[in-house]
């Protein structure tokens, strides 16, 4: 009765120890397949003091952001902007096609917000929601990062 117990307490450990090799080559993978750090958006502020939010479906740092992911949510909040802002208080708020950067397509936003906290000079983060003319929802949390403009 003792061999058996030995063995299946044996044949356990063995799993264990396996499916902890792999677990670990899972998460080394996945750390190699994502950019460092967790953003996926980037800001700058306007000569006139505007903040630009272009949020992303990738993640990544400036400017690679800009080279992967070629459709931005681009949210362009007034300098009073407290921390909340629905979409009548936005300068602008569009989902910006530059796949072909000498014909970009926009497409506006109907209805949304942006909610976003200043963590630091040149960090926010928050989230969005918003509805494009085309009927699509598109939301989510950003972590942005400064970016100097284009």
């Amino acid at each position: 009765m003792r061999r058996p117990k030995r063995l299946l307490l044996a044949a356990f450990a063995v799993v264990l120890l396996i499916a902890g090799i792999v677990t670990g080559v899972i998460v080394t993978q996945q750390g190699r397949s994502q950019p460092a750090g967790p953003y996926n958006a980037l800001f700058h502020v306007g000569p006139t003091g505007d903040i630009g939010f272009w949020i992303y479906a990738e993640h990544g740092t400036c400017p690679d952001l800009r080279a992967k992911d070629k459709r931005p949510i681009v949210v362009i909040v007034p300098p009073t902007f407290s921390g909340q802002a629905s979409l009548r208080e936005l300068k602008s708020c569009m989902e910006l096609n530059v796949s072909d950067p000498k014909a970009p397509q926009v497409v506006h936003c109907v209805d949304g917000f942006i909610t976003a906290t200043d963590q630091q000079a040149k960090e926010w983060s928050g989230t969005y929601e918003v509805t494009l003319a085309d009927g699509r929802k598109v939301s989510g949390g950003f972590q942005a990062m400064y970016c100097e403009p284009n």
